[in-house]
């Protein structure tokens, strides 16, 4: 944690912002659509080294406390539970995934048997097929070119 200092809280200061939004949405600041009760807050992350490890996730929250410390409109009820998520793992689980079954990963992701788990790994215990689902961008909306260099049966 020490050596990375700045990085961690860059981190804190996304989570945060989770918090504040949460008590925006609590008190009527943020009201465009109605925010769960049961929602989880996620950061996103290029690597696996915070996801995998409790400690420094609790390092990175405790660097958040400190950081809305001084706000006096966020309160404990909005410090709900903040995922971190390498930015691949979330891919991985939703190509796999239909909305309830995301949302239900999501869900168990923030209980305390699974802290520190990986989304996929979470998603496997849920017992549900894994069927991959179609990619869902046209690339050639960006790439026109596409469909002429792709091999047989791609379908960008």
């Amino acid at each position: 944690m020490n050596e990375a200092r700045k990085q961690y809280e860059q981190i804190a200061k996304g989570v945060a912002q989770l918090w504040r939004f949460f008590a925006h949405a609590r008190t009527g600041l943020y009201s465009d659509c109605e925010v769960s009760p049961q929602a989880v807050g996620i950061v996103l992350t290029l690597d696996a080294w915070l996801p995998m490890s409790a400690e420094l996730q609790d390092d990175v929250l405790e660097l958040a406390r400190t950081l809305v410390a001084k706000d006096d409109h966020v309160i404990e009820t909005d410090m709900r539970r903040v995922l971190f998520c390498p930015m691949q793992d979330m891919a991985d689980t939703a190509i796999i995934s239909n909305q309830a079954q995301f949302q239900e990963t999501l869900s168990r992701a923030g209980e305390d048997d699974f802290r520190a788990w990986s989304l996929r790994e979470i998603r496997r215990k849920l017992g549900e097929p894994e069927t991959p689902n179609e990619f869902p961008l046209d690339y050639t909306d960006v790439l026109p070119w596409m469909n002429t260099v792709a091999s047989p049966g791609f379908r960008a």
